[in-house]
């Protein structure tokens, strides 16, 4: 019996180091700096997609007035977009899904003025 208490003693600090040194390398591992540069290179991806489109825009703009009509749009679509996403209490008398329905009629009148001005 008295051989068995060893042999368990033994296996139990083994035990007890393998595991302290995988709770070890797990830390190192969570203190690392890949996940960070992996998680930046995607913002600056994005953020590059973000500004070719922006520059493919603005090149195929052919007057101020075409600028002012997208940019409007596009502030219709943002608003809309936050309404929706952030299923946002509007303080006034009007409920979110009629704003939404707002925006649409806006976003329509202003894109076809805008085609009627590209014609």
């Amino acid at each position: 019996m008295e051989k068995i208490n060893i042999i368990l003693a033994k296996n139990v600090m083994y035990a007890i180091y393998a595991l302290a040194l995988v709770g070890l390398l797990g830390w190192f591992r969570g203190c690392s700096t890949s996940k960070d540069l992996t998680k930046m290179k995607k913002e600056v991806v994005e953020l590059t997609n973000r500004v070719n489109t922006a520059d493919s825009l603005l090149q195929n703009i052919d007057n101020s007035e075409d600028l002012d009509l997208k940019l409007e749009i596009n502030g219709f679509q943002i608003s809309k977009r936050l309404l929706y996403d952030q299923n946002a209490i509007v303080r006034t008398t009007k409920r979110p899904d009629d704003a939404i329905k707002e925006y649409d009629e806006k976003i329509e009148a202003l894109q076809i003025e805008l085609r009627n001005n590209q014609k």
